[in-house]
């Protein structure tokens, strides 16, 4: 059951609106015009996360430190995608900055702990693990070639942002 005060105090709520909207028209616009003022600005609004352009895949391991922004770059033997292209990763859309071509150990000198590892031994460890050569020796890192990816967040499931 609502009370007297409850009622009145929609009332009272229906009449400033309707006071908005038949004294102050001005009011009403902006309220309707966002998006297209928005728009004007060169500002658009996502309603939805964009689509990935190319698929980047994790180790778990590193959901955390991405979702954190400490986990910023990647190596990868191949180039997966250019300055600008989307992908996902655990629910998060990422978009990636930078793209240069170089070696294991120059990656790891340079940025291991951009690469969310704890110390260059950590570094060297998880890729000398994860790059063993065919003879299942561990490879010699300067002449691993590939491609560092910078890369940022761009859209979480839970977040809306404006670009």
């Amino acid at each position: 059951m609502v009370t007297t005060e409850e009622l009145i105090a929609r009332i009272e709520h229906l009449e400033k609106i309707v006071y908005d909207e038949l004294e102050h028209p001005a009011i009403v616009y902006q309220r309707n015009n966002r998006k297209d003022d928005l728009d004007r600005m060169g500002i658009k609004v996502l309603e939805a996360p964009p689509e990935p352009a190319i698929e980047l895949t994790f180790d778990k391991k590193f959901f955390p430190a991405m979702e954190s922004g400490r986990k910023t770059v990647t190596f990868r033997r191949t180039q997966h995608g250019r300055r600008n292209d989307l992908f996902a990763a655990n629910d998060v859309t990422y978009i990636i900055r930078e793209v240069s071509e170089m070696n294991l150990k120059s990656f790891i000198s340079l940025y291991w702990d951009e690469d969310g590892f704890e110390s260059v031994d950590d570094a060297v460890e998880w890729f000398t693990r994860h790059y063993v050569t065919q003879g299942g020796n561990p490879p010699d890192l300067s002449k691993v070639n590939g491609y560092m990816h910078r890369f940022e967040k761009y859209w979480s499931i839970n977040r809306r942002f404006t670009r």
